[in-house]
């Protein structure tokens, strides 16, 4: 228990670092709705700082109004809080800071649970559109002063053919971050550059030349073969007598990837929860459990728990997963493997560190086959388990949907040094 109370602390001092990291405005309430946290983005925006805000009811700190009518506008924060989903704001929406200056913001806001699903707050994001809504406007005034803004805007800008999904154009900004040339983009077509499904790509455009501004989500490749999450403001333009769509792209890969790393840490945190309520029988058995929530922690579909030896340099194998773990299926095998005999999996002793594998058809010098009946893996990563200076674990998990990375690695050996 001393254990699961020191993750949790270190859990929610990493969560609040990491809200207070984002790049975009932040602001945290309780249940009632009262401001528990703003980073320094949200105390630029809303000319409050932490501390005169602390307390607070959010609409007095977070002042909204509809940019059209001038009306308040129902905080976000409240609908989350009523009906605890994740919700955005309507467009026109205008944030009135506390010295009366005005800028349009795009939001979202998320319900925070605690692990036995009862509401604890509510996480606010958003961000100044005011650049945006200039470029938006600009383009919309006239064709050459579009052209002019259009070449020189830092922000990424494309404009593409809604009936084919041909790019016409890329200002410099979309060539540098897609990394293709201007000649190459306007050979493209979106299809190549968006991992949407054709059927989502397709609605998309047609969605977007229908409505005088539409707002997405989506993930795009660039030429060197990453995925970036990009939020798209698109609508139509008239070009030479044509209907076409100008598209901004705003990349949020790093506000995704915190976002992730908070929900992930919840999820490991309520995976100690489990673990030290669980009504294991003895040792073994709590460790299989520990097995299935470091499973279900990554995405995997197999694993295994081997105890290590490091005076003898033995494995002796504790917990292996069978097939996709139906019922939690656990097989306990005890079998003894020696470290200068084992292959790959054996490299998180010798390198004394973690290793992933994401492509395990692939060749590579430290494997050495099959054993017979072995399960087919595509995916892998194994990570050592460390008492003091000795590792007295190897932990491995394998055929995750998508690549294993670095915050598995680290949410993995968090759960497992938790456990040990």
């Amino acid at each position: 228990l001393f254990q699961t109370e020191k993750a949790r602390q270190a859990s929610e001092a990493r969560y609040y670092t990491v809200l207070l990291s984002i790049g975009d405005g932040t602001i945290m309430t309780d249940a009632e709705g009262r401001v528990e946290l703003l980073n320094p983005v949200a105390e630029k925006l809303t000319g409050w700082s932490l501390d005169e805000a602390r307390g607070k009811p959010l609409e007095e700190v977070f002042h909204i109004i509809n940019e059209e009518t001038r009306q308040p506008v129902e905080n976000p924060a409240r609908q989350v809080a009523r009906e605890g989903v994740v919700v955005g704001l309507a467009n026109h929406t205008l944030l009135i800071a506390k010295d009366g200056r005005e800028a349009p913001i795009a939001d979202s806001g998320a319900p925070i649970f605690d692990a036995g699903g009862a509401l604890t707050g509510v996480v606010l994001v958003f961000r100044d559109q005011s650049e945006e809504r200039a470029a938006q406007n600009a383009l919309l005034a006239s064709e050459e002063r579009y052209k002019s803004l259009f070449r020189n805007n830092h922000a990424v800008m494309l404009v593409i053919d809604p009936a084919t999904g041909a790019i016409v154009d890329a200002n410099p900004a979309a060539c540098a971050y897609y990394g293709w040339s201007h000649a190459a983009l306007c050979r493209m077509r979106i299809s190549e550059i968006s991992v949407l499904p054709a059927e989502e790509i397709t609605a998309a455009l047609e969605r977007a030349r229908r409505e005088e501004s539409y707002h997405f989500l989506s993930k795009q490749r660039r030429a060197d073969g990453s995925i970036r999450h990009v939020e798209i403001f698109s609508g139509p333009i008239q070009m030479q007598g044509k209907t076409l769509l100008y598209s901004i792209y705003h990349d949020i890969t790093d506000r995704v990837q915190a976002e992730e790393q908070v929900r992930l840490n919840e999820s490991r945190l309520q995976s100690l929860v489990r673990i030290s309520q669980y009504d294991a029988e003895d040792a073994q058995q709590l460790l299989d459990y520990a097995l299935y929530e470091a499973l279900s922690l990554t995405g995997s579909t197999f694993g295994y728990i081997y105890h290590y030896d490091e005076e003898r340099q033995i494995f002796i194998l504790n917990s292996w997963s069978e097939g996709v773990m139906e019922e939690c299926a656990i097989i306990e095998p005890k079998t003894m493997y020696e470290l200068d005999k084992t292959g790959i999996w054996g490299e998180a002793v010798r390198q004394r560190k973690p290793i992933i594998v994401n492509d395990f058809q692939a060749e590579h010098p430290h494997k050495k086959g099959y054993p017979e009946g072995h399960v087919d893996l595509d995916r892998y990563m194994t990570v050592p388990v460390f008492k003091g200076s000795q590792i007295v674990a190897v932990v491995g998990v394998a055929n995750k949907a998508t690549d294993y990375t670095q915050t598995d690695v680290l949410q993995l050996s968090l759960l497992t040094d938790s456990v040990w």
